[in-house]
């Protein structure tokens, strides 16, 4: 939680997230950090590879991929509330919502969702469309368009190539998800406007207006005063 305040203080007082680095000792770590950004939307670049299948936003989408295969896996449905619980900020306890939503039969569940997300995401429509089409659907219905990250361009373009050599159904693309969809790396363009994660030894030699040491007792470096 201090690396995310130090980043957005950083960047409330005009730093480009381009101009911002995390530094940390070992790759464990690395993920640590990405993992929180990504739950914060801080967008960021790693130094270590990252597969499609580590983002969070995509594995919400897997979710429903999931749930139209199956409508009544519960650990899907638990993935899906809890993504929106937190996107949302939902002051509700989650452990209750949960309890009550979990359950349910898919009509009343989706229902819930509606309600309680204030989402207009209709279920049974995303279930009949292709897979892309699908995908591209909950997208739009749950406002991930407005920070289309490179993971779920990625992820687009997967589904998208896949299509061209498979009947594209979900339970098909599934295999393929598993199979290594979710370990394809994604490149990030040069120039891209993102937190760099990186650890202290590849960050020899490069400067950065700000520097946060989340795991040392140093938190925030700025060549600017």
């Amino acid at each position: 939680e201090q690396t995310i305040n130090s980043l957005r203080r950083a960047h409330a007082n005009g730093f480009s997230w381009n101009e911002m680095a995390v530094l940390v000792r070992k790759k464990d770590q690395a993920t640590l950090v990405a993992e929180a950004l990504q739950s914060a939307e801080i967008p960021f670049i790693s130094s270590e590879s990252l597969s499609v299948g580590s983002f969070l936003k995509v594995n919400f989408l897997m979710a429903f991929i999931r749930l139209a295969i199956d409508p009544d896996d519960q650990e899907q449905r638990k993935n899906i509330i809890e993504f929106l619980h937190a996107q949302k900020q939902s002051e509700t306890d989650l452990d209750q919502t949960l309890s009550a939503l979990i359950f349910l039969p898919i009509f009343r569940f989706e229902k819930e969702i509606q309600n309680r997300f204030d989402v207009s995401f209709d279920f049974q429509l995303f279930s009949k469309k292709s897979i892309y089409n699908a995908v591209e659907y909950a997208i739009a219905s749950f406002g991930l368009t407005k920070n289309m990250e490179a993971h779920l361009n990625a992820f687009l373009d997967d589904i998208f190539e896949f299509t061209t050599q498979d009947e594209g159904s979900f339970l098909s693309y599934f295999h393929h998800w598993e199979q290594k969809g979710k370990d394809q790396k994604i490149v990030i363009p040069d120039g891209t406007d993102a937190v760099k994660i990186m650890t202290i030894h590849k960050a020899k030699g490069l400067e950065f207006p700000v520097v946060v040491l989340p795991f040392a007792s140093e938190d925030l470096v700025s060549s600017r005063s």
